[in-house]
């Protein structure tokens, strides 16, 4: 499991997980399905958002995750579904990307200055027939 660290302007430091950072997929179908999961490492409850982008960063269209967005307690870990279209392509590859905006619940800012986002890949293989 890759951890990225991220630095508040409190000095502390924590960083979200997706699980397992490369994951591999094999289908024959249409549409791949993979399952991975997800860490809240903060003290405090936290809102987390997932999604899928391709290799130039643009949402996959078609692409499902379950679910889009969670409110996570401190420290709590969840599973997260996803469903990828394959295409035409015997082969692709995406990012399934975890986001957190910290917010400690005594601020009564809606986050921090900063945006802390990892993302695990998954590699979709369909064989050709």
């Amino acid at each position: 499991m890759l951890l990225i660290a991220l630095c508040g302007s409190a000095g502390t430091a924590a960083a979200q997980v997706v699980s397992p950072m490369i994951h591999d997929v094999q289908t024959v179908s249409q549409i791949a399905a993979a399952r991975f999961e997800v860490a809240n490492p903060y003290e405090h409850a936290q809102t987390s958002e997932f999604f899928i982008v391709d290799d130039a960063g643009r949402a996959v269209r078609g692409a499902q995750v379950s679910p889009a967005r969670k409110r996570m307690a401190g420290g709590a870990r969840a599973p997260l579904l996803v469903r990828v279209p394959v295409g035409p392509n015997a082969k692709r590859r995406v990012y399934v990307c975890h986001a957190i905006t910290p917010r400690h619940p005594n601020s009564v800012a809606s986050g921090t200055s900063y945006r802390g986002e990892v993302c695990a890949t998954l590699d979709i293989t369909r064989p050709e027939h």
